[in-house]
């Protein structure tokens, strides 16, 4: 899958912010990834897989927006 963001959208674009989340913090990292095994042992696949991760998707995004001074935003959108 390709995203293509303008240059003055990828500071504030989620998937960038919450790539450097991951990146810059082993504990929301090691609970994300906990999830994405937990899931995939349980047989989610597709949408269904994806839906599952959306609640903490959703709130270490918002955590990494608001150390920013951003607005929290739902996934999938980005404000510039």
């Amino acid at each position: 899958m390709l995203h293509v963001f303008t240059e003055s959208a990828w500071p504030t674009c989620n998937q960038r912010v919450f790539r450097d989340k991951l990146d810059q913090d082993e504990a929301p990292r090691r609970r994300y990834g906990e999830l994405r095994i937990m899931l995939a042992a349980s047989g989610l696949i597709g949408r269904a897989y994806t839906a599952a991760k959306l609640d903490l998707i959703q709130e270490l995004l918002d955590e990494e927006r608001a150390s920013r001074g951003l607005a929290p935003v739902p996934p999938g959108r980005s404000r510039a």
